[in-house]
């Protein structure tokens, strides 16, 4: 059998079996003790083990135009527990959404600078630093405009090219 000793709970477990479930903890170095004992009770040394418990990593977010929307992503983030949900906040605190994918929409509405915060959330509320981004929408290009004679010479053809949008 063995005994665990969580020292910063105060909790002392007897147990038949190799491994203890830890429930999620805040950031922070966390002490254990384990003691094996026989049959005939007769006692390990006492081994102590360190872990210590980290928010998850910073995510990296990019800004896309997908149709009408805004599309913020970023890439799956590291985390000591599962990252529980991420946070999407305007730069202003204005709109602020969960997610627990790793992307969000938001629509894009009017001309001007479009920022954006984001953090990971584990499951024990241990939360990554805020990344911001940003995206300008801006109006599109004044078209080029031509208009020729047409074959015939009996009407003309107008056209244009096409200068985008962002």
């Amino acid at each position: 059998s063995y005994t665990i000793v969580d020292t910063d709970e105060d909790e002392t477990y007897a147990l038949n079996a190799l491994e203890l479930a830890m429930t999620p903890r805040g950031v922070g170095t966390y002490q254990f003790k384990a003691t094996a004992e026989d049959k005939f009770q007769n006692r390990s040394i006492t081994s102590t083990n360190n872990i210590t418990v980290t928010a998850p990593a910073n995510p990296s977010p990019s800004i896309s135009i997908d149709g009408a929307d805004i599309v913020v992503s970023w890439p799956m983030v590291s985390s000591f527990f599962p990252v529980d949900f991420y946070e999407v906040y305007t730069v202003v605190w204005t709109l602020g959404k969960k997610s627990k994918s790793n992307s969000i929409r938001f629509p894009a509405t009017g001309i001007g600078v479009r920022e954006f915060r984001v953090r990971a959330v584990d499951v024990a509320g241990n939360a990554s630093e805020w990344v911001e981004t940003s995206l300008s929408i801006t109006a599109p290009s004044i078209p080029s405009v031509s208009i020729a004679l047409n074959e015939n010479k009996d009407g003309c053809i107008l056209s244009w090219a096409d200068t985008g949008s962002s």
